[in-house]
């Protein structure tokens, strides 16, 4: 078996670990995972690996909202509201300037973001299922290394992988993630499981607590709308949802596997290929007797 990582840590449980320490281990994540399962290449996933993307403004904001609920005491020294005047004079750049360098590392957010995060955090605060979960002994923003095996052509391969969950409470066995969303109704919410690939994140998840010995019976997900009056909602995925999510990222595992293995991260094939409708539609001509 073919030990494919080269890990700075054993594989277990550590709380303490810097969020910015967590992105630069080289162990794989489910988003990067998500890359193959998303149907793109090997060379696709090593560009990203290589380039980590910008965070856009709504995933700013979305990382500011998981701060102020669950470190709150960290958020005041994370995110900072911008001052109140654009960049149009040289006082206002001056301005600017001097105030960039009195938050140091702090991420700005805008006066409008500011206000929206606020708002969406206390609402979170006041949800009674989010309510009862905090007030239960839990982990928040854990970081956990564990391995995957994964069958490759010709050997099995070793995988370290890692996860950080937002909250997973020992008690109750269950790990709760929280969403930022335009709409948090059901309907809306089952569309966005497939859509986002909410259920390879809560199979990934799942399986790296079952890794390192620790129960996982529950996957629940609080999801805080972003628009007043900033509702809340929370769903338990199906056990069966959750199954398949962890089933789905087996072939990305083993494509990963292989790539880092042979250090050879393919792009799309160099042949002429043939194509086809999709086979939904192929199968709606088949029975409806269009062709």
């Amino acid at each position: 078996m073919a030990q494919d990582s080269d890990p700075l840590f054993a594989s277990g449980i550590y709380p303490d670990v810097p969020f910015d320490m967590y992105l630069a281990l080289p162990a794989v994540s489910r988003s990067q995972l998500a890359v193959l399962a998303q149907g793109q290449t090997p060379a696709h996933l090593r560009y990203e690996m290589d380039h980590p993307p910008t965070p856009t403004r709504a995933m700013t904001t979305g990382t500011a909202v998981h701060t102020a609920i669950l470190e709150p005491d960290q958020y005041g020294s994370q995110f900072v509201p911008g001052l109140d005047r654009a960049k149009r004079s040289n006082a206002d750049k001056q301005a600017w300037a001097e105030y960039e360098k009195q938050i140091g590392s702090a991420q700005i957010l805008s006066l409008d973001e500011w206000d929206q995060v606020a708002a969406m955090a206390n609402a979170a605060r006041r949800y009674p299922p989010l309510v009862n979960i905090l007030d239960m002994d839990h982990w928040t923003e854990t970081t956990l290394l564990f391995d995957a095996v994964v069958a490759g052509r010709d050997q099995m391969h070793t995988i370290q992988c890692k996860a950080r969950p937002d909250i997973y409470i020992p008690e109750i066995k269950t790990l709760v993630d929280i969403k930022t969303t335009d709409n948090a109704s059901l309907d809306a919410f089952q569309r966005s499981i497939e859509r986002y690939g909410y259920h390879w994140q809560a199979g990934f998840y799942t399986n790296a607590l079952l890794s390192l010995e620790e129960m996982v019976e529950h996957f629940v997900v609080v999801a805080i709308e972003k628009k007043p009056p900033y509702l809340c909602a929370a769903y338990r995925m199906d056990p069966a949802v959750v199954m398949a999510g962890w089933d789905e990222l087996q072939e990305p595992l083993r494509r990963y596997a292989e790539a880092k293995h042979l250090d050879t991260w393919s792009g799309y094939s160099d042949q002429i290929e043939d194509a086809q409708l999709p086979p939904w539609k192929m199968r709606d001509l088949l029975t409806y007797g269009d062709f």
